[in-house]
């Protein structure tokens, strides 16, 4: 079921806050309100259609999964973030599968309402510039990363980014939150989930980290991204 939006509902979209309240009015009036439940496809790659989405609530995982069903997960977005736009500006179709993870509440745009908003608020179009630019920065550094480290060292650098996520870390005991499983971690560092076991295992027993059920702690850092490659 879809239903219309309100300004005041799009607000927190991080595309729309610099905008003023009279542009995001008419931005809100071309969106259309979608749920999904937990483990609903929203995206299918390759895909023929072209809308766009921003996220009211919940969290949606971009992936890809090969003929052999191993999935690779790019990201997972929260609330605030928007995806699609690339296959609204090109026509291409869908560069990857968008699962719901939770009941997420959706707002959608059709790809018309998106080209035009770029061409008519240049705050719109210079947040979507830069993230496509950050989106390319990433994907040029998974490629570095997955061409010059090995299995344990990419493995490593995922903790890394964990510890980012929690902000402002210090060099010891950052507690991690909404932990990935074994298997997904192997997904987004194109490894096996047994590889990461044994890894994490490995760094459990230096005293790098604690990664046990309800127990996730990176004691140091700096361990972490020391003597990579």
């Amino acid at each position: 079921m879809k239903t219309s939006l309100e300004s005041v509902t799009i607000a927190g979209i991080a595309a729309f806050q610099n905008l003023d309240s009279i542009q995001r009015s008419i931005l809100a009036s071309q969106l259309t309100k979608k749920i999904y439940r937990k483990g609903e496809a929203i995206t299918n790659y390759s895909a023929d259609e072209m809308d766009v989405f921003f996220i009211l609530s919940g969290k949606v995982r971009t992936c890809a999964v090969s003929a052999k069903g191993k999935e690779i997960q790019f990201e997972d977005l929260g609330p605030g973030q928007m995806f699609g736009e690339l296959a609204a500006l090109d026509g291409q179709g869908r560069t990857s599968d968008c699962i719901s993870m939770t009941e997420s509440s959706l707002a959608v745009m059709s790809k018309t309402d998106f080209l035009s908003a770029l061409e008519s608020y240049s705050e719109f179009n210079r947040y979507v510039m830069m993230r496509l630019t950050t989106m390319l920065r990433k994907h040029i550094g998974r490629v570095v990363e997955f061409s010059v480290l090995s299995a344990k060292d990419r493995i490593r650098i995922e903790l890394y980014r964990l510890a980012m996520q929690q902000g402002n870390p210090s060099d010891s005991d950052i507690k991690i939150h909404s932990t990935p499983t074994h298997s997904d971690i192997a997904a987004r560092i194109s490894s096996h989930r047994e590889a990461v076991t044994r890894e994490l295992k490995r760094l459990e027993s230096l005293g790098v980290i604690t990664w046990r059920p309800g127990e996730y702690v990176i004691h140091d850092l700096h361990a972490l991204t020391t003597s990579l490659g």
